[in-house]
């Protein structure tokens, strides 16, 4: 807010015109408006700050060597979660199952203490880094994706289209070798 000019107009003398007083009455409405919208503007701003300052005092972000149970580790952004000092929300592609299969199968990195789990970001790092140097295989063979968004007589029709122009292939080939 400037300080350098009022905002609000003196008013006019006592003994001034009719419309004098009109014009004083409307710069000072315009003024009060002025007024209000920079305070609501200042007021919001303080918010916001507010807001930042209490968002990073919720965020939690554990050192690499710290031990994390399973339930907080399947929350860490690296597993594409957000962890909060309050709780937290796992990533949509790791559970806590995925993550005793992997230590089932020695590839994650992991001490058991009272009957709990505990991994550090630093194994959660290293078994990521490991995963995405394996090639995956696929799970299944080739198959044509099927809209999810289809009805299910739509996608039985697909699927028996697919498996007639499998058929017929076969047909084919089988033709082609006598």
């Amino acid at each position: 807010m400037s300080h350098s000019r009022s905002i609000l107009p003196l008013p006019p003398a006592a003994d001034s015109s009719e419309e004098e007083w009109t014009r004083w009455s409307l710069e000072t409405g315009a003024g009060l408006e002025r007024l209000r919208s920079e305070q609501k503007r200042a007021h919001d701003a303080a918010l916001l700050k507010v807001d930042i300052a209490l968002s990073r005092k919720r965020e939690y972000a554990p050192e690499a060597d710290a031990a994390l149970p399973l339930s907080v580790a399947v929350c860490l952004p690296e597993l594409g979660g957000e962890l909060r000092r309050d709780g937290g929300t796992p990533g949509p592609g790791f559970t806590i199952d995925a993550l005793y299969r992997a230590i089932e199968k020695g590839e994650l990195s992991a001490v058991k203490k009272n009957g709990k789990w505990l991994v550090t970001r630093a194994a959660i790092r290293e078994w990521l880094a490991r995963e995405e140097a394996v090639p995956q295989k696929p799970s299944r063979s080739q198959s044509i994706p099927i809209d999810a968004g289809k009805t299910h007589r739509e996608r039985e029709r697909a699927t028996a289209a697919v498996e007639l122009a499998k058929a017929k292939l076969a047909e084919a080939r089988k033709n082609r070798k006598h």
